[in-house]
């Protein structure tokens, strides 16, 4: 479809427009605007280093419960004869925490995965940070000393559907 304009400039397409500005024909063409979806981004409420990423949305969920956080002082106990024993504080001890957490493959986490690479980053001894909500709950970073975990839903064909794994840190200083 062409069409004439004023000056005798022909124009074709239905997205072109001409336009005149102190004896310039300037021709612009618009383009057709796409919208492409944008994928959810999952912020994260808490991590433990780049290992687990602890999340709530449409696709995933990884959540924790049943967090404890155990700090205690260290005393040194001095038995006196015929008195009562005297205390001397040598300072505070390390830090532990302890977290469950579900695995559940109908929530966008896959339980075997995770569980392996949980066992692999305590068994190579790594520490990080463990932050919930943006703050570290140990001034130090932390280290897996122990796991212990559930499988409480396998398929017929043996496919790990949902496990429940306790973890059990422990405050590295170094």
């Amino acid at each position: 479809m062409a069409t004439t304009t004023k000056n005798g400039k022909k124009t074709t397409g239905a997205n072109t427009r001409t336009t005149t500005a102190k004896k310039k024909t300037v021709k612009k063409t618009t383009a057709k605007k796409t919208t492409k979806k944008k994928k959810a981004t999952v912020t994260p409420f808490g991590t433990f280093g780049k290992l687990i990423s602890f999340s709530v949305s449409s696709s995933k969920m990884l959540t924790f419960s049943d967090l404890k956080h155990e700090s205690e002082a260290r005393w040194k106990e001095h038995a006196l004869v015929g008195r009562k024993p005297r205390k001397q504080f040598l300072g505070p001890d390390t830090e532990t925490i302890t977290f469950d957490m579900i695995l559940d493959a109908r929530h966008g986490v896959k339980p075997l995965k995770t569980l392996s690479d949980i066992a692999a980053y305590r068994d190579k001894g790594k520490s990080d940070y463990l932050i919930i909500n943006g703050t570290k709950l140990c001034k130090n970073k932390m280290t897996i000393v122990k796991t212990s975990q559930t499988w409480d839903e396998v398929w017929n064909k043996g496919e790990l559907v949902r496990a429940t794994i306790s973890v059990t840190l422990e405050e590295c200083v170094r």
